[in-house]
C-alpha cells in the first residue's frame, strides 16, 4: 500500500508529539533530550521544532579525507527536493 509522503511525515509528528505529552503527563518528565540529528536532514529538524525543542548541544562530525585532491562535497538528500 503507498502511503503519500505527507501523510508519513504527519503521523510522524503526531506519534513524536503524543509520545512527549505522555512522558510528561504520565511520568512526570520535565525534561526530554532528543537525539543528536545532522543539519542536513531537514524532516527531523522540522519534528523537533513542532515540538518546541530547543538546541543544547552542538555536535561536531570530523571526516578524513583519504585522497585530498579528491573535492569534498557535502550530503545532500535528494528526497529532500522532490517534495
Amino acid at each position: 500500500m503507498f502511503v503519500p509522503p505527507i501523510r508519513t511525515a504527519a503521523w510522524n509528528l503526531r506519534s513524536s508529539y503524543n509520545f512527549t505529552k505522555y512522558l510528561r503527563r504520565n511520568l512526570g518528565f520535565k525534561e526530554l533530550e532528543l537525539s543528536w540529528v545532522g543539519d542536513y536532514n531537514p524532516r527531523m529538524l522540522a519534528i523537533y521544532e513542532a515540538l518546541g525543542a530547543t538546541k543544547a548541544k552542538t555536535h561536531i562530525t570530523f571526516r578524513y579525507m583519504i585522497n585530498p585532491k579528491l573535492p569534498f562535497v557535502r550530503f545532500k538528500d535528494e528526497r529532500s527536493d522532490k517534495q
